[in-house]
C-alpha cells in the first residue's frame, strides 16, 4: 500500500539535532536508504548525522511487511559503499548499532555519483520492493566536487523521493544553492539541524 510520506519540521528536541519526524503510517510498505557524505569536510558533522538518522526511524516497525532501511556512505570518486542493505535488518537496536558504528572515509565529495551508486540500493536484489515508498535521505554539507543535480533527477524519474539534511556550520555553512538543486521539485527542501 503506498501512502504519502512526509517530512516536517517542529520545535528544537534536547538533543539540540531538531525534532524532524518522519510520519509512519501502519501498513505501509517504505523503503528508506540513508546516504551518508563522510568526506573530510564532514568529519565533525558524522556524530550529527547519524544521531539524526537514527532519530527519524525510532517510531518505524521493521521488517518486510512494513519500513525497511539501509545505509550508503560515500566520500571521493569510487569511494561509495553500503553499510548495510535494505533487507537486513528487522531489529532496530542492532540496526542503530551498525549504523553508529560505520566509520568516516575522509577525502572528496562526489554525491552525484553517490546517489547514482543509492538509486542501485532499492533494487529488489538488495530488498527493495516494487510498491513501496521509495526515500532518499541525503545527509551532505552540499560541497560536492561532481554536480548531483542530474542524478537526483535520474532517482526522481524511478520514483524516489529525496529529502536533504544539513548540519548548520557557523565556519563552513552548508551549500544551500547545491542542497536546494538535489531537494528541487520537492515539498520540503533542504533541513539544516543545528550542531550538536
Amino acid at each position: 500500500m503506498q501512502a504519502p510520506f512526509s517530512l516536517r519540521y517542529s520545535a528544537p528536541v534536547s538533543t539540540k539535532l531538531g525534532a524532524v519526524l518522519y510520519l509512519f503510517i501502519e501498513g505501509c510498505l517504505i523503503d528508506i536508504i540513508f546516504l551518508m557524505d563522510f568526506s573530510g569536510g564532514t568529519e565533525d558533522k558524522r556524530s550529527s548525522y547519524l544521531k539524526l538518522a537514527s532519530s527519524l526511524i525510532q517510531e518505524a516497525q521493521l521488517g518486510p511487511n512494513a519500513t525497511q532501511v539501509g545505509m550508503v556512505r560515500y566520500s571521493g570518486p569510487g569511494r561509495t559503499d553500503t553499510v548495510f542493505h535494505l533487507n537486513k535488518h528487522s531489529n532496530l537496536t542492532k540496526l542503530v548499532q551498525e549504523m553508529m558504528g560505520a566509520p568516516h572515509m575522509g577525502g572528496t565529495t562526489r554525491t552525484g555519483e553517490a546517489i547514482l551508486y543509492a538509486v542501485e540500493e532499492f533494487a529488489e536484489r538488495h530488498g527493495g520492493r516494487k510498491n513501496s515508498n521509495k526515500i532518499l535521505v541525503v545527509f551532505t554539507d552540499g560541497y560536492s566536487q561532481d554536480d548531483p543535480l542530474e542524478a537526483a533527477q535520474t532517482a526522481r524519474k524511478q520514483g524516489i523521493t529525496i529529502h536533504v539534511v544539513a548540519v548548520d556550520d557557523e565556519a563552513v555553512p552548508p551549500n544551500r544553492e547545491q542542497l536546494n538543486e538535489i531537494a528541487m521539485n520537492q515539498k520540503v527542501g533542504p533541513i539544516i539541524s543545528p550542531s550538536s
